[in-house]
């Protein structure tokens, strides 16, 4: 009896570590996405020529320790535009879907539904002080929620054509897991986490987003190209690995507050892969008209509830059963003679108590 009480125990405790070391699985979308469901990529094109040689001459400036102000220029013209999708719900589910909304999709894949651009670069404006050897263009490609280029750079030459090929991936993850916690799920839903700095929570966002804070903090200032408010000098490059110490250093002080610091990758994301082909042109297009995704969903349906674990009494009482012969019998009888019975015999002696 004593045996099999204890492998009973542990059978129970082994399935119980089971239900909260593996509350969830990625599993393989079973149907394929159509491209449309998808926005276009972003797609980043930067010269390989920093300033032009009439405008300034580098070599000149290797005497001089003066700030150069046209580090700072950028165009202040655009505006922003408001998106009628977002990662976790998508675009609006209404037909026929209209072609102007924001971001832009294409309906089919193939070079005739890209983006197709000529380029010209006047190589007589480089400057080999600044620029190096690298006569061309710098591509990236990457997704529109996505404001921290860290996507794979695609170096294109001139007098050259290329073709980008790009395969997005996405992740969802299921309503049904919002009852865990991020850290148990491993994931933000946009609506959990907000940046200071970001409209859109993506894990590369997060990153670059903390880091902007600590740099302020550390200090007070923060470099040109970053999103700032008021800035005082440029930062030097050199202090970026402090920074970066500084922020895990200051997040392992407050491990208590584990998930306000963590950089959890967004539930909902699409990630765009490319391949490049040298043709004629630059075109950036998708591969196929389908892909596939990959899905989070919980492993064990309702076995969570408001975020705690409810062990479901089948897993259990299949134990019970198998090692100790226990059933929905045995539970009646248990609550009979624990409960309603002695329960019974204190109600019928002090009726009768009474009656005398």
């Amino acid at each position: 009896m004593l045996i099999s009480i204890a492998v009973c125990a542990v059978n129970i405790i082994q399935l119980f570590c089971k239900w909260t070391s593996t509350p969830f699985v990625n599993v393989i979308d079973s149907a394929p996405s159509p491209i449309w469901a998808v926005p276009f990529p972003t797609v980043v094109l930067c010269p390989h020529l920093h300033v032009k040689l009439s405008y300034q001459n580098v070599s000149e400036l290797d005497e001089s320790n003066e700030t150069l102000p046209w580090q700072r220029t950028f165009n202040n013209k655009a505006s922003p535009s408001a998106l009628e999708w977002n990662l976790d719900t998508g675009y609006p589910k209404i037909f026929p879907p209209d072609p102007m909304m924001q971001p832009f999709r294409v309906r089919a894949s193939g070079e005739s539904n890209g983006l197709g651009l000529e380029l010209y670069l006047n190589t007589s404006e480089h400057q080999f002080e600044c620029d190096g050897n690298s006569l061309g263009f710098t591509v990236m490609v990457t997704a529109p929620t996505d404001h921290v280029y860290t996507s794979t750079i695609l170096r294109l030459p001139m007098g050259r054509m290329t073709t980008v090929e790009v395969s997005p991936l996405t992740y969802k993850t299921d309503s049904t897991l919002r009852a865990l916690t991020p850290a148990q799920r491993q994931c933000f839903f946009q609506d959990e986490r907000k940046l200071e700095f970001y409209e859109f929570y993506t894990d590369s966002n997060c990153k670059h987003d903390k880091l902007v804070q600590q740099t302020r903090k550390e200090c007070n200032c923060v470099l040109f190209n970053w999103p700032k408010f008021d800035c005082i000098e440029l930062v030097k490059g050199k202090v970026d690995e402090q920074l970066i110490y500084a922020y895990f250093a200051e997040g392992d002080e407050m491990h208590h507050n584990e998930e306000s610091l963590s950089c959890h990758p967004a539930c909902n994301d699409v990630i765009y892969t490319g391949q490049v082909k040298e043709v004629t042109q630059i075109n950036v297009h998708f591969y196929d008209d389908i892909f596939l995704g990959q899905h989070r969903h919980a492993q064990y349906d309702k076995y969570y509830f408001a975020g705690e674990i409810c062990i479901h009494p089948s897993a259990i009482g299949g134990l019970l059963s198998l090692f100790l012969g226990f059933s929905i019998i045995s539970v009646a009888e248990l609550v009979y003679f624990v409960i309603l019975r002695p329960a019974f015999i204190v109600f019928k002696e002090t009726v009768q108590t009474i009656m005398e």
